[in-house]
């Protein structure tokens, strides 16, 4: 279900404009509505606020667009500040890195004094083979302790299933506070369902920003995060790869705005890293 539509190059330029937004937005390319597709929607997707959209293509009534309908998408361009500032871009925020993480559903394991290969992949529901090639041993080497093995299994899934996906790469893109976007927005009709990319133990959250929201402790070492959904379906605790989490929405503070998954990924429950590379993958 892959739906990522805007050109690789104008997508690079916009985020370039929003990385160091400070001067008039000037016309880079152009964008194709499609069926269902809001000007609001349009906007999230290639990081234009609604405001500069409707203005570089003259329409005066947001709520109607039309399948078809070739906008011109603006971008900003580096230079002197001329007008208003966007909000949270009055502060110098350096561009986040990026690294090229893809996430593939694979376990982590820790190896203990005496451990073998045939015991781990038992104990993990593998074979001794697979755990060899999967980490690219030659049959016949020593395990070291506390060394970290890949351990193959099931694919990672995407979070939100069961119907059409959009996303946006929005990471880095400035927040009200001085904050950061680190994140992609997944967005679906209200009420797809959201489950466990992996398992793992899962917590909720909740609060007026993020509204509705999961942790997911994956049995792969890493945690995910998702934020402003509709309702929670799951109970706090263990929860198995592609069990019913809840419903995509815009709860906390996106209410108003196009229902979507806020999504972030935290390598072995660390920083975020831009989950963009594991959701262009998989979704």
């Amino acid at each position: 279900m892959r739906h990522w539509r805007v050109a690789a190059g104008l997508l690079a330029l916009v985020m370039a404009g929003q990385a160091h937004v400070t001067g008039p937005w000037t016309r880079t390319g152009t964008y194709t509505v499609r069926r269902g597709e809001s000007l609001s929607l349009v906007a999230r997707k290639t990081g234009v606020p609604v405001a500069e959209l409707a203005r570089a293509n003259g329409i005066s009534n947001r709520d109607r667009v039309r399948r078809g309908q070739v906008l011109s998408i603006p971008a900003a361009r580096r230079g002197p500040a001329r007008g208003p500032v966007p909000i949270a871009s009055t502060r110098a925020l350096s561009p986040l890195p990026s690294p090229v993480v893809v996430v593939d559903g694979s376990r982590r394991y820790r190896v203990r004094r005496g451990d073998t290969f045939a015991a781990i992949a038992s104990r993990m529901g593998t074979s001794a083979s697979a755990l060899m090639q999967a980490n690219g041993i030659r049959r016949g080497s020593a395990l070291q302790a506390d060394t970290i093995l890949k351990v193959p299994g099931q694919p990672w899934l995407c979070p939100v299933q069961g119907g059409r996906v959009d996303f946006s790469n929005g990471w880095g893109d400035p927040r009200e506070g001085g904050r950061r976007h680190v994140g992609v927005d997944l967005f679906a009709f209200r009420g797809t369902r959201v489950v466990a990319s992996v398992g793992g133990t899962i917590v909720h959250e909740s609060g007026s920003r993020a509204g509705l929201a999961y942790r997911l402790r994956g049995d792969d070492g890493n945690e995910y995060y998702g934020a402003h959904l509709n309702s929670l379906a799951t109970r706090p605790g263990r929860i198995e790869r592609g069990a019913l989490i809840g419903t995509v929405g815009s709860t906390g503070n996106a209410q108003g705005t196009t229902p979507h998954l806020h999504f972030e990924i935290h390598p072995g429950g660390g920083g975020p890293v831009n989950p963009i590379y594991t959701v262009q993958r998989w979704c």
